[in-house]
């Protein structure tokens, strides 16, 4: 399943990591990886988009769209 995401005070730690999908040139598609190759990436766990839906960490690795975060 994952470990919960909690937001707390910034300090000085992991920093969260893009990774893009590369689907294609401009592809505003990625994955956040939380530091740099932990390989754990911030995931929805159920993809229900719902408000108050708590935010996972999961094994980061292409395949799966409850991974893959978009800006805009």
């Amino acid at each position: 399943m994952g470990t919960r995401v909690v937001l707390v005070k910034c300090t000085i730690g992991p920093i969260w990591t893009l990774l893009s999908r590369n689907a294609y040139a401009g592809d505003p598609v990625f994955e956040l990886e939380l530091g740099s190759n932990t390989g754990l990436c911030m995931a929805l766990p159920d993809s229900s988009g719902g408000n108050a839906e708590p935010i996972m960490l999961q094994q980061c690795g292409p395949g799966s769209i409850l991974r893959y975060w978009m800006l805009g």
